[in-house]
């Protein structure tokens, strides 16, 4: 096999750079947080089928992703390297897809450059490492593509294997798996060959997906009905869409922002190699670059039709756009020694090892986190644990794993502290020297961190 040895090569980037400092550190996002307390609480309740985040019905996502976080969890513990580990994996997957697709696509050299491309791409490398669902999307995005591709080469039955991976993606995010057929039609349409939607290979993929998403939303619907429908669909699909979750909708362009923003560096070289794609002549690779395009194109413009907008929506496309990157660049240097190829992405990726530590805030309320583990130490499963309103209560909930109600009424709660034997609350510097005489009052025990402090009486 001779392109073993940059298999090997990128494999062992795409492992170091998903890996490196993964830990609580890069579980920052809002929803990295919530997506990990959903997963801890399969693990904790028991309950598979019923996600539930802080005691509470949640519809807001298909279970997939949550499933296979809390089996890492089991398998793991709950901490903040293994809620970040299965999105680092994806990233991993999906960088070896992509070198395989582009492989077959346009040979070695542009293969491996656009493995390259991806893995340092700012956006990807930033977004597979934080909790969040975007890299096992990417990954799913990706892999049904490949099978998909190698249909169209006369193994149809790979049709079915990327039908099945469509089910997958359902089941992780929902409607926008739905996009992967609607890409594929897309393809057959630009081709002239829009009777392979009939083919039977291509139909019973597509089913077979629908068997894997069904059975867990007609469940849902049957145990909760139109509250279900109301929060999965009305609420977080139907409301999405029409961008009634922000002031004000982005305008149309705005994806392309997240491109410029997301898709660096390599943002520069997309206009060349679009440009380069285009002007291709060979029947085989206009098929694959039609392939390319339907993937690209189909993604932006939903996303850039919908009214709401966030910059990771469109990550999806990226996968694509390394493999059109790494071609141009491939092109353009087929005079140059392929070792001295791979030898520039491996300085490509080392430059990039002080960069992937600044990307990474540093970790969110460290002070919080510690006080939330300190109250899960010292309570009980029933136990609620009440904090200031001033805190976002994503960070807390996970770390301490107890139920939280956020302080809105200080009079109120005071007055329900006194009559309660059990209180656990976490709360401001400031917060504490107001009501200090309050809590002297309580014998609450203090544990002090930075301007917050745990108080709890049991």
């Amino acid at each position: 096999m001779k392109n073993h040895k940059e298999i090997l090569i990128l494999l062992f980037l795409a492992s170091f750079f998903m890996l490196f400092q993964l830990n609580g550190r890069t579980l920052y996002t809002h929803d990295g947080f919530i997506y990990s307390a959903v997963s801890q609480d399969i693990v904790t309740r028991g309950n598979w089928l019923t996600l539930n985040w802080n005691l509470e019905e949640w519809f807001d996502k298909p279970p997939l992703f949550m499933w296979l976080n809390a089996i890492v969890f089991r398998i793991m513990g709950v901490s903040g390297f293994s809620a970040t580990l299965l999105p680092a994996l994806a990233g991993i997957g999906t960088v070896m897809l992509v070198y395989i697709i582009s492989l077959g696509m346009f040979g070695r050299r542009s293969a491996f450059i656009a493995g390259v491309v991806l893995l340092s791409t700012l956006g990807f490398m930033e977004f597979s490492k934080t909790g969040m669902m975007v890299s096992v999307v990417m990954f799913l995005f990706t892999l049904s593509i490949y099978f998909f591709r190698l249909g169209l080469k006369g193994k149809s039955r790979n049709f079915i294997f990327s039908g099945m991976v469509f089910g997958f993606a359902l089941m992780t995010k929902g409607v926008v798996g739905f996009l992967i057929p609607l890409i594929q039609v897309m393809y057959f349409a630009f081709t002239k060959d829009l009777k392979r939607v009939f083919d039977k290979q291509w139909i019973t993929g597509i089913l077979a997906g629908l068997a894997i998403a069904l059975p867990w939303h007609v469940h849902q619907y049957a145990k909760y009905s139109d509250v279900f429908l109301d929060n999965y669909i009305g609420l977080h699909i139907i409301s999405r869409l029409r961008g009634e979750f922000m002031e004000g909708a982005r305008p149309w362009y705005y994806h392309f922002k997240s491109i410029f923003n997301h898709f660096r560096p390599w943002f520069l070289v997309l206009p060349f190699a679009f440009a380069r794609l285009i002007r291709k002549t060979d029947e085989k690779q206009r098929k694959d670059i039609v392939l390319l395009f339907s993937w690209i194109c189909l993604v932006f413009l939903v996303f850039s039709l919908s009214k709401i907008k966030h910059p990771h929506y469109i990550f999806p496309t990226f996968p694509a756009l390394a493999v059109c990157v790494g071609h141009s660049i491939a092109e353009r240097t087929r005079k140059a020694k392929f070792g001295h190829i791979v030898t520039a992405g491996i300085v490509i990726m080392v430059l990039h090892i002080p960069f992937n530590d600044r990307i990474f805030y540093k970790e969110r309320l460290l002070e919080v986190k510690h006080l939330s583990l300190e109250a899960r130490k010292h309570s009980r499963m029933d136990d609620i644990l009440w904090i200031s309103k001033s805190y976002n209560k994503v960070i807390p909930i996970f770390y301490s794993n107890r139920r939280l109600f956020q302080i809105s009424d200080w009079n109120e709660f005071m007055a329900h502290s006194n009559l309660a034997e059990r209180i656990f609350m976490i709360i401001t510097k400031r917060e504490y020297h107001r009501r200090r005489d309050w809590i002297n009052s309580g014998n609450y025990k203090k544990v002090w961190l930075g301007n917050h402090v745990l108080l709890y009486k049991k």
